[in-house]
């Protein structure tokens, strides 16, 4: 069992129980609660809005489930787009902060931090959550400045192995900074002394990996480092009462689906997964579903390369040049065949009707694409960065691939098509993972149990 201070209220996923060390100031158990929620302010800082990654869906269910539980939310963002959309939909209020974006400018900046710093000094919350890491720096020094207390989430270190060097030294040492802010004094009206354990200002990693690089590193004092785990919402119930969903034996003759969700920029290795799977007889269905980024018409030219037909472009993005070079030069069986679907919303739907979940990658924190795979009673096939091995165990509830490793996940995804009982034992193991481990009220009660310690 690692010696590492558990999560407040988490459970060690390779358990059925909770994690047996010591646990931080706050932690839920036996004889602890949870703050109460109702007349709470609270203000997420996260940069876009023109996007819908795990981060923007991690800050929205929290969002919404405050503003059911009567907290008053307010989440400032840099640009408008599907996820303020989202946000009206689930009834939480947003303020745009133009000068708030992900790329690096130091004037444009400085404008965001007296942007989000006027906009706390109106508001006036209780506390100040922060997501993504330019959001970290600005969000952070902004409370700083208007004397509120402040955590930041890390969604995956941007200074992990995988990450090109210059931009992982920077990002380093910016965090060795911004962990050591000191915090504002405790209100008055505050029913405790400041904790004895450190400054209040706290950083939550969302897997076992971060937190460990976090203190091998020592980027961010142990004393201020929280890990609590992603969890999602269950998927509603049906109109008619029925088991959790369960991996079943698909028709005799349908064409096995595999599906990826993940945009397309650097990150994400698109490539490493067409070049397996040109060498997997089919038949088989490739869905890459995922927002235009960077990295899209090189994964489309690379897929009609290889000979696999493909339909394309992403959509709701304009991209002739793109369709046309992969509908062009598609050749090969018509058994086998990638499709490029974009940004899309029923994302449950989709994997319903999908066989085996993959995510290839450079690097990692702990992928929400990877739970909602595990939700859906889904085998999963993953490369081993980050923490994807603490969503999923080799053999038992998914397969791990390693690195760029092409020949390795062909053969697994071999091994998968070739074997529906084999698919539906992981899908099985990976549902049961998902309830133990990766729910949303476990994280929910978890992150209040944090912002206690703040309050």
């Amino acid at each position: 069992m690692p010696t590492e201070p558990a999560a407040p209220g988490a459970t060690d996923p390779g358990t059925s129980s909770p994690a047996t060390s010591a646990p931080a100031p706050g932690a839920t158990g036996p004889g602890t609660s949870v703050p109460a929620t109702t007349g709470l302010r609270v203000a997420f800082v996260i940069t876009r809005g023109d996007s819908v990654g795990g981060a923007q869906i991690h800050v929205r269910d929290l969002g919404a489930r405050l503003v059911a539980d009567g907290a008053d939310v307010l989440v400032l963002v840099g640009t408008t787009g599907p996820f303020t959309a989202d946000l009206d939909r689930h009834s939480v209020r947003w303020r745009l902060c133009p000068a708030l974006a992900r790329s690096v400018n130091p004037l444009r900046d400085l404008h965001a931090i007296r942007e989000v710093h006027r906009a706390l000094l109106r508001y006036r919350p209780a506390l100040v959550s922060t997501h993504t890491a330019k959001a970290g720096l600005v969000g952070r020094l902004a409370s700083a400045w208007a004397g509120v207390p402040s955590l930041f989430t890390a969604h995956g270190w941007q200074f992990a192995p995988g990450i090109p060097p210059a931009q992982r030294a920077l990002v380093y040492t910016l965090e060795l900074l911004l962990s050591r802010l000191p915090g504002p004094p405790r209100s008055p009206r505050s029913p405790r002394p400041r904790a004895p354990s450190g400054p209040p200002n706290r950083v939550i990693t969302v897997s076992r990996f971060d937190y460990r690089l976090a203190r091998r590193s020592s980027a961010v004092p142990a004393a201020r480092l929280r890990l609590i785990y992603n969890g999602l919402p269950d998927l509603p119930p049906p109109p008619l009462p029925s088991p959790a969903p369960q991996p079943t034996a698909r028709p005799p003759g349908r064409v096995p689906v595999l599906t990826m969700i993940a945009r397309f920029q650097a990150q994400k290795d698109h490539a490493t997964l067409l070049r397996a799977l040109a060498a997997v007889p089919g038949p088989w269905k490739l869905l890459l579903v995922g927002e235009h980024g960077p990295t899209a018409e090189a994964v489309q030219q690379t897929a009609a390369a290889l000979g696999l037909p493909c339909a394309a472009g992403i959509t709701g993005t304009p991209d002739p040049a793109g369709a046309a070079v992969c509908n062009a030069t598609a050749r090969g069986p018509a058994a086998r065949s990638v499709q490029f679907l974009g940004h899309r919303t029923d994302i449950a739907e989709l994997l319903a009707a999908t066989d085996i979940y993959c995510l290839v990658s450079h690097w990692e924190g702990l992928p929400r694409s990877i739970i909602e795979a595990m939700r859906a009673a889904l085998p999963v096939v993953a490369t081993n960065v980050g923490g994807v091995r603490e969503l999923v165990q080799h053999e038992h509830s998914g397969l791990l691939i390693e690195r760029a490793d092409i020949s390795g996940l062909a053969a697994q995804l071999r091994r998968l098509l070739a074997n529906p009982a084999l698919r539906q034992r992981l899908g099985r193991n990976a549902r049961r993972r998902y309830e133990a481990h990766f729910t949303f009220d476990a994280m929910y009660h978890a992150t209040l149990a944090v912002w206690h310690e703040l309050l």
